[in-house]
């Protein structure tokens, strides 16, 4: 066959999950190199055009797009948007605050973990902690052990989780696509048409009973509107620093609520200049930030 009905082959069979055994005899061998080495100069090619500047590796024909020497799967859009300059991840600034406020974490609880970016920056720069990585969504998780497995060096200090933090144990209902605004269903619009999976869900608490987690030093939150639920919890275990992202998925007024009664508890810091600032001015950047934007992060410190 020519090259032209090869590569319609090829699409026919992958569209159709057919794996044609034509297509991958000795007697094509040509063909089929041909077509992946076309596809490589193209990608090459729009890389150059758009001025993407991280490296991206294919590891067991899957494409990783490399961080500050971390690999990362790239089946989301969200780490190929950067033109002109380098993705940066974020932790960056989680981790100036740490250093700032001298916490050197031994354990760490990753909740809302993700793909697990944030649980592997930490493990790379406290190579003596405990990371505990939490993830609701199954699809997400799938990504978190890939991303695990392909940054052994770092990894071995992560033990994931596919549950959900909640104010209960039992089962709670979950988004489920790979992404970052997974949410609980009481936390989303009521969509029929939104592909939910159920989870087994824990107290804060109770999860660390389970995992004899006795201090927590540092624990990210990231969940999407459920963070308003751990508040019995975030006021009674032993945590000494905290990231957490408040969302318009809650009023302000709830997000407020939430937040002064924290104040008992943890003093803040502003996410952007790592400055402490008052519960008084804290409420007043929360309340200019959600009625423009849907997020707001901060870091808080036991007082």
């Amino acid at each position: 066959m020519n090259f032209k009905e090869f590569i319609d082959k090829t699409n026919i069979a992958i569209q159709n999950n057919n794996k044609n055994e034509e297509l991958l005899n000795r007697n094509n061998k040509f063909l089929r190199a041909n077509l992946i080495l076309k596809l490589l100069q193209n990608l090459s090619v729009y890389l150059k055009f758009f001025d993407f500047k991280n490296d991206i590796i294919f590891e067991k024909n899957d494409p990783f797009i490399i961080i500050d020497n971390l690999k990362f799967k790239l089946n989301h859009v969200f780490y190929l948007k950067n033109s002109g300059i380098p993705k940066i991840s974020e932790v960056k600034n989680t981790l100036l605050f740490l250093k700032k406020f001298n916490i050197y974490p031994n354990n760490i609880i990753d909740l809302g973990a993700c793909w697990g970016e944030y649980s592997l920056f930490l493990a790379n720069e406290f190579s003596n902690s405990n990371i505990f990585s939490v993830e609701g969504s199954s699809k997400n998780y799938e990504v978190l052990l890939s991303n695990l497995s392909h940054n052994f060096a770092v990894s071995k200090l992560i033990k994931p989780f596919n549950i959900i933090i909640s104010n209960h144990n039992g089962n709670e209902k979950i988004t489920n696509e790979i992404g970052t605004m997974n949410a609980v269903k009481e936390n989303t619009a009521a969509n029929n048409n939104m592909n939910y999976i159920e989870v087994t869900s824990n107290t804060l608490s109770n999860f660390c009973k389970n995992k004899i987690i006795k201090n927590i030093d540092f624990i990210k939150i990231d969940i999407e509107g459920s963070e308003l639920k751990l508040l019995d919890d975030l006021l009674t275990l032993p945590i000494n620093s905290i990231q957490i992202e408040l969302i318009n998925y809650n009023s302000i007024k709830e997000n407020i609520a939430f937040i002064k009664a924290l104040s008992n508890k943890y003093n803040f810091v502003n996410y952007h200049n790592q400055k402490e600032e008052s519960l008084d001015k804290m409420i007043k950047t929360i309340e200019n930030i959600l009625k423009t934007k849907s997020t707001i992060d901060m870091f808080l410190i036991k007082k």
